[in-house]
């Protein structure tokens, strides 16, 4: 979480570079402890990084963002390929 406070990128606004799994835990606390403006920053870059309709579905439900839920059981079922 240091890392997100503390990086240059919190200064000029840009974001920093962080694997999903980092931006991911850091989401899930933000979430945890109410911290929204950091909720917001982790979901925008996340945005990017979920594409995997069970990735959406799993860390939309962990860290309430219904779109993402939304957005992974639509591509579910409406893919043309079975579930697996």
């Amino acid at each position: 979480m240091t890392d997100l406070y503390h990086s240059p990128s919190s200064i000029d606004g840009t974001q920093p570079t962080f694997t999903k799994a980092k931006w991911t835990v850091a989401l899930v606390l933000a979430t945890k402890w109410r911290f929204d403006n950091l909720r917001k920053r982790c979901i925008r870059a996340l945005d990017e990084m979920l594409n995997d309709p069970i990735e959406l579905i799993l860390i939309g439900r962990e860290a309430f963002v219904a779109r993402w839920v939304l957005a992974g059981y639509t591509r579910l079922v409406t893919r043309s390929a079975p579930i697996s």
